[in-house]
């Protein structure tokens, strides 16, 4: 049984999830992430009409935050301020 059609919640989920974002995002990834890679990021500009910032951050993995501190807190304030 397809569950999409049997449950209402997760039909209404999954429609939400399908549905543009509408301000403008930064999208921070790392250049060697094991778990998701960076090119994945490919295509996902057009998700985001507003506008999609996307940083891939060199040598760093899955955790951007914890193995490049320095670059990761210099890009979203930016970001913020812009």
């Amino acid at each position: 049984m397809n569950p999409e059609k049997s449950d209402p919640k997760l039909a209404h989920l999954q429609a939400r999830l399908s549905e543009p974002i509408k301000v403008p995002a930064l999208h921070i990834h790392g250049e060697v992430d094991g778990c998701i890679g960076a090119n994945l990021t490919e295509g996902m500009q057009d998700f985001f009409p507003a506008g999609l910032q996307i940083e891939i951050i060199k040598g760093a993995g899955h955790f951007t935050h914890q193995e490049n501190p320095e670059e990761f807190n210099r890009l979203v304030p930016e970001f913020l301020s812009g």
